[in-house]
C-alpha cells in the first residue's frame, strides 16, 4: 500500500524518479528512519550494494517520490 515517505518503516520500499511524473528508475529497501534521515540498502552501478541515508545524500534526496509498505502491517 502507498504510504508517505516520512512515514517509511523497516522492509518498506522507496522509488526513486528523476522527475515528478518521470518513470521509477531505482528502488531502495529502507533499514531504518531515524530522526537524521532515512537509510535504504541499494544496489549502484558505481559503488555496489550500499547504505546510504536519503534524506541527506546530494544525490538521492531530489530523487525520491513514493514509498510502499508491502509487509503489511
Amino acid at each position: 500500500r502507498p504510504i508517505d515517505v516520512e512515514d517509511a518503516r523497516p522492509g518498506d520500499l522507496i522509488f526513486f524518479r528523476k522527475t515528478k511524473s518521470g518513470k521509477v528508475f531505482h528502488v531502495a529497501l529502507v533499514l531504518a528512519n531515524k530522526p537524521d534521515g532515512i537509510y535504504v540498502i541499494h544496489s549502484t552501478s558505481s559503488r555496489g550494494v550500499v547504505v546510504d541515508n536519503i534524506t541527506t545524500n546530494s544525490y538521492w534526496k531530489e530523487k525520491y517520490q513514493t514509498a510502499r509498505d508491502v509487509i503489511g502491517r
